[in-house]
């Protein structure tokens, strides 16, 4: 895989679709500007009918974020298979399909420290929000049971937001998603310069 062609691929979907959510934005605001009505329920269909504006930037954000997640995971089992020479972690198993700990662990025992890497805690947070869109229906982690206790253990997100929210979903943004993608580019291009040597 293209790691470099990958995220301009990705990054070219995001443009294209923040210049259709702008254009969606200024057709609502165009709209709600020339209506007498402005209910509730008239702005809230007026900007998340299935093509308005609110819509498509939810599943812009979502769809960028999981792709980004999915190519720097692509991108950690590269730089292991570079550095290690194998298509194996140990006895493990196959790099591909190895969980993103294990790859990161074991990157680490060949000197490449990920944590290390100048963006790492944006990328976690972009792997945070991909699963909570992906397992938790956009919610942040959610309350884990404690048997031995009988109470709830509240799981921390690493996305800034609300602190003190039992549920609570995700508020992102395109401005937020292009923060990410910059952030995305930094850490995949250190990633890939260390992992050849660099």
């Amino acid at each position: 895989m293209d790691i470099d062609h990958e995220y301009e691929v990705i990054n070219a979907f995001f443009s294209r679709g923040a210049a259709w959510v702008a254009a969606e934005s200024d057709n609502a605001e165009a709209r709600l500007s020339s209506s007498e009505e402005h209910t509730d329920e008239f702005v809230e269909e007026l900007l998340f009918h299935p093509d308005g504006p609110g819509s498509l930037e939810d599943i812009l954000c979502r769809a960028t974020l999981n792709e980004l997640n999915a190519l720097i995971e692509a991108a950690l089992q590269e730089a292991l298979i570079e550095i290690s020479g194998s298509l194996c972690i140990d006895d493990k198993g196959l790099i591909v399909g190895a969980r993103r700990g294990e790859l990161e662990k074991a990157l680490a025992r060949y000197g490449l420290q990920v944590t290390a890497l100048s963006e790492h805690s944006n990328v976690h947070q972009i792997k945070e929000l991909a699963e909570g869109f992906k397992h938790r229906q956009g919610f942040r982690p959610l309350p884990k049971w404690n048997n031995a206790q009988k109470t709830l253990d509240y799981q921390l997100s690493v996305v800034a937001g609300f602190v003190h929210e039992t549920i609570h979903g995700y508020d992102v943004r395109i401005v937020n998603v292009r923060d990410y993608l910059r952030s995305a580019k930094v850490f995949l291009d250190q990633l890939g310069k260390r992992s050849r040597g660099g």
